[in-house]
């Protein structure tokens, strides 16, 4: 019949597994900020030539990066994913976004 994982597919099929992921709503409506989070957090304040910088200088390292807000919407986050490790970098919803991306650029910029 083929691989594990073509029988595993042909199993589901016959049981009428549908394809893709089910219970999406609910996973998505978990996202959902808390109630009354009104936070100040806004990436879109940050110049988009900073944001795009710092993008390329972290995916030519061939690190991952992604863009968040707390749950309350009080503050910035920014992830760098390198070689399974993680890093973290929050700022406060009043940070000068510019100047904290130029110091992430300075500092993907050294890394070799």
């Amino acid at each position: 019949m083929g691989s594990d994982y073509e029988r595993a597919q042909e199993k589901k099929r016959k049981n009428g597994a549908k394809r893709g992921s089910v219970n999406n709503k609910s996973r998505l409506a978990a996202l959902q900020p808390e109630e009354g989070a009104k936070g100040a957090a806004d990436w879109g304040s940050a110049d988009p030539r900073a944001v795009a910088a710092v993008v390329a200088a972290a995916t030519l390292r061939g690190m991952i990066i992604s863009f968040k807000l707390s749950r309350d919407g009080g503050a910035h986050g920014l992830d760098l994913y390198d070689d399974g490790e993680k890093a973290s970098l929050w700022f406060n919803g009043g940070a000068d976004l510019d100047i904290e991306l130029e110091k992430v650029l300075i500092f993907l910029e050294s890394v070799q």
